[in-house]
């Protein structure tokens, strides 16, 4: 007997009388999800926290050089970006081996590389802007749509800095690859924009990498029930194309999130002082998905510090709380209501609550019956100096309309998040799919079997961080 999804396109408020048909229909069904839903999923992107940000190496180079200048002109901007200094592509490329495959020719030309956007839209120009700057050439990004009828408006979205940075951070890597941004409205499902980037008579050809910096905790998964979140239908569902990605030879990340070993707090912000249950609720260890998925490579966050040839010099867990004395929990007010915020600022991971222990992971020995992540990390503490310039008056913060406001001159940003790090990978799985077809050696594919190889023999490929750990609120 075959299991499926129900999926049906009624009003959101008929869901409750839908879920009841599902119990009815048994094992037949398993799960039910609307089509009108909010907007799940949450873009993991984010402007630096207030403290005292430790000083960054390395030489710069480019049209920015000289502008991540540790005092921002306003007193709103000093709170927003404190001793702001962002790295630039040229010290990822030499810090992470990208440059002697640049060198050589290798910079992506033929590879695909596919970002998902829920109801995100980006600037071209700023792309350009970015590339011009940098040295990187003339971008490829196309915008490939789905439920919608034109590009999201960049001034108006509220995810413009994450589709902006998603494109600027594999152009880093990869920047003579083409990037297709997979573009939906905020009702879009994992599984819908994962669909489509699998379509070729959309996509054009089957991208070698695909990466979503977009993610819910899975106790906000669980609650299904909860507006703004999908049902367990629409994750086995997005498990089931996953799969179908895994066995076509396409490479799937997903940014882990930014608060440490506590996931919901990057999704939660604040919870009434009046409601201490769902507080313990938020701020007990949970992992984001969709990266706890084990069909995706869980991407996660480091911090480091580079000598002054841009090699690196230490990595460590990123945590802010223990980096810069971030405030693990703090009280405030939110619409006149008290609350506690919970802030974000580490690179999220931890055993899932849904998935037991795939086998790449138990072939190796790491401890435990669940699925852990993340499967690899990439610095994120402080991580690109994006451009981005497409905002609306009265723009003020991270979650737009549009983007934040800069740093230096119209556009340039100090931004933090596994946002950077998980397109970032898309790139490296771009450059090395090039290698395979020079090679005959082929597409790198399902991503996670081959890390935890690698790791356990000990490939010069993988860094074994063992400094510091991502415990943000401080609960252990």
């Amino acid at each position: 007997m075959t299991r499926g999804i129900l999926t049906v396109d009624v009003p959101a408020q008929r869901a409750q009388e839908l879920q009841r048909v599902a119990a009815d229909l048994g094992p037949l069904v398993t799960g039910v999800e609307t089509s009108t839903r909010p907007p799940w999923p949450r873009g993991i992107a984010d402007t630096p926290t207030p403290g005292g940000w430790p000083s960054r190496t390395g030489t710069a180079s480019g049209c920015a050089e000289g502008m991540s200048i540790p005092v921002p002109r306003t007193t709103a901007l000093q709170a927003q970006y404190p001793n702001s200094i962002a790295y630039v592509p040229n010290q990822f490329q030499t810090a992470f081996g990208f440059a002697p495959l640049h060198r050589q020719g290798i910079r992506g030309q033929g590879a695909h590389v596919a970002v998902l956007q829920f109801g995100a839209g980006y600037k071209e120009s700023d792309i350009a802007a970015f590339a011009t700057c940098f040295g990187l050439g003339t971008p490829d990004v196309r915008t490939v749509l789905w439920d919608i009828p034109a590009p999201n408006d960049a001034a108006q979205s509220p995810g413009t800095l994450e589709a902006t940075l998603d494109i600027q951070s594999v152009l880093t890597g990869a920047p003579d690859a083409r990037v297709s941004v997979v573009e939906g409205s905020g009702d879009a499902s994992t599984a819908e924009l994962f669909s489509v980037a699998l379509d070729t008579r959309k996509m054009g050809s089957l991208p070698d990498a695909i990466s979503s910096s977009y993610g819910s905790c899975e106790f906000l998964v669980q609650v299904s029930q909860q507006p703004g979140t999908p049902g367990s239908g629409s994750r086995v569902l997005a498990d089931w194309v996953a799969a179908a990605a895994a066995a076509s030879g396409v490479s799937l990340m997903a940014a882990t999130g930014d608060s440490g070993a506590q996931s919901c707090a990057h999704d939660v912000g604040s919870v009434p002082v009046s409601q201490p249950d769902l507080l313990a609720q938020v701020a007990t260890n949970w992992t984001g998905y969709p990266a706890s998925s084990p069909w995706f490579t869980g991407v996660g966050g480091t911090d480091m510090v580079l000598r002054r040839n841009n090699a690196l010099r230490r990595q460590w867990a990123w945590n802010d709380r223990t980096t810069i004395g971030l405030p693990p929990m703090a009280p405030g007010t939110a619409n006149g209501v008290a609350v506690t915020t919970l802030p974000a600022g580490g690179g999220s991971g931890g055993p899932s609550q849904f998935y037991a222990m795939p086998w790449y992971q138990s072939a190796v020995g790491i401890p435990g019956a669940r699925r852990k992540t993340p499967d690899v990390s990439v610095f994120a503490a402080r991580s690109l100096a994006p451009y981005c310039s497409a905002r609306s008056p009265g723009s003020t913060g991270i979650d737009g309309p549009g983007c934040p406001p800069p740093l230096v001159g119209d556009g340039w940003l100090s931004v933090a998040g596994t946002s950077f790090a998980s397109p970032f990978l898309a790139g490296a799985v771009a450059l090395a799919n090039q290698v395979g077809r020079r090679t005959g050696t082929g597409r790198v594919g399902f991503l996670n079997p081959l890390l935890y190889d690698a790791g356990a023999v000990g490939s010069s490929a993988i860094a074994d961080v063992t400094l510091g750990n991502n415990d943000v609120l401080d609960t252990r």
